[in-house]
C-alpha cells in the first residue's frame, strides 16, 4: 500500500509535527481567552457597560449570540439574557438552562450556600435562589467571589448598570447604540474593564501571532503536498502511458492525500488528548484550519494534474 511506502511515513510524521504545533498554539489562544475573562468578571474584550433607567424598553434584540448581566454589587450580578451557548467555566453542576430562580456560585462563596429540603439555596434581597452549579477555575480569579443570579420577574430600579457582551464586536456595538437611541438617559461607562484586559490588548496580539502562524503552517502544507507530488510523478507519467484519464489520476491521488491529511490530523488529536485538558472536536479553530488545509490541497493537486496532463498531451515526457 503507498501509505506504508518508507517516504510516505516520513511525510505523515512530519503532517503530525505540524498539526501539533497548529493545534497547541490554538489551545494556548483559547486558553489566553479564558484567562481575560476570568480575570474580568466573565467579560470578554468585546463587553460594553451602560447605565440605564427602569424605562428602558425591552432587552430582546434580533441576534442569536449575545448576553446581557446586571450588575448589583461587586458580588451579585443577574444574567439578564443569555442567547446562544455561553456559560461561565463550572467546576459542579450546571448553567441555567430554564426560567426559574436559581444561581451559579463562585467556589468561595459556598459558605453562603444554605441547605434546606435537600436542596441549596442562595438567599439574596429576601429570595431564594436554588443553586445548580459551582463555578470556577484550577487556579484562584475573580468569578471566586461572583453570583450569578436567573430571575425570570426581575424589575430594573431607577438606575441600573447593565453589561452586554459577545463573541463578536459588531453585535455589542448594535445593541449599545440600539438602547442609546431608545433610552436618551443611557449613558456608557468607560474603563470598565479590570485584569489582564486593562493591563494590555492581549486580544490584537493573539490575532496577529495566531495569522503568523496559520501562515507559516499553510506554506508548510504546501510545500509538503509538493514534495509529495514530486515523489509520485513518476507513477502519474505511468498512469497516463497506460491510459489511465487524468480524472481517475487526480481522484486516486486526493483520495491519498486527503487520508494522510485526516488521519494525521486525528492522530495529532489523540496526542494532545493524553496530555492537554481540552476537546479539539469541538475546537472551531481547529476544524477551520483543517477545511483550508484541504480545500488548498485540492487545487494544488488540481494545479499538477492538469500541468502534467498539458505537458503529457503535447508528448513531452516529464523527467
Amino acid at each position: 500500500m503507498i501509505l506504508l511506502k518508507k517516504d510516505n511515513i516520513l511525510i505523515f510524521i512530519i503532517l503530525i509535527f505540524l498539526f501539533l504545533f497548529l493545534s497547541i498554539f490554538q489551545f494556548y489562544i483559547h486558553k489566553q481567552k479564558t484567562y481575560e475573562e476570568l480575570s474580568n468578571n466573565l467579560y470578554s474584550n468585546n463587553a460594553s457597560s451602560l447605565k440605564i433607567t427602569k424605562n428602558t424598553e425591552s432587552l430582546d434584540f434580533n441576534n442569536n449570540n449575545y448576553r446581557i448581566f446586571l450588575e448589583k454589587n461587586n458580588t451579585f450580578k443577574y444574567v439578564l439574557k443569555n442567547v446562544g451557548d455561553w456559560s461561565p467555566p463550572l467546576i459542579s453542576g450546571n448553567f441555567f438552562k430554564k426560567d426559574a430562580r436559581q444561581a451559579v456560585v463562585g467556589q468561595e462563596m459556598k459558605n453562603r450556600i444554605i441547605n434546606k429540603q435537600n436542596n441549596k439555596y442562595i438567599t439574596y434581597e429576601g429570595q431564594n435562589y436554588k443553586v445548580v452549579g459551582i463555578m470556577g477555575a484550577s487556579f484562584p480569579s475573580s468569578i471566586d467571589y461572583l453570583i450569578l443570579l436567573n430571575e425570570p420577574n426581575i424589575e430594573l430600579s431607577d438606575e441600573n448598570k447593565i453589561v452586554i457582551d459577545s463573541e463578536k464586536k459588531s453585535i455589542v456595538k448594535k445593541i449599545v447604540n440600539y438602547i442609546k437611541i431608545k433610552d436618551k438617559t443611557a449613558s456608557v461607562i468607560e474603563n470598565f474593564q479590570r485584569g489582564l484586559l486593562r493591563t494590555g490588548k492581549l486580544n490584537d496580539l493573539s490575532i496577529f501571532l495566531l495569522v503568523e502562524v496559520y501562515v507559516l503552517c499553510l506554506i508548510c502544507f504546501i510545500f509538503i503536498i509538493r514534495y509529495w507530488y514530486e515523489r509520485e510523478k513518476k507513477t502519474i507519467n505511468t498512469l497516463y502511458i497506460l491510459g489511465i484519464s487524468s480524472k481517475k489520476i487526480f481522484i486516486e491521488l486526493f483520495k491519498i492525500s486527503l487520508y494522510f491529511l485526516i488521519l494525521s490530523y486525528f492522530t495529532a488529536l489523540i496526542i494532545l488528548s493524553c496530555f492537554l485538558n481540552f476537546n479539539f472536536f469541538y475546537f472551531k479553530e481547529a476544524i477551520i484550519s483543517l477545511s483550508t488545509i484541504i480545500l488548498i490541497n485540492f487545487f494544488e493537486i488540481s494545479f499538477f494534474i492538469y500541468k502534467s496532463y498539458r505537458t503529457n498531451k503535447r508528448g513531452v515526457k516529464e523527467s
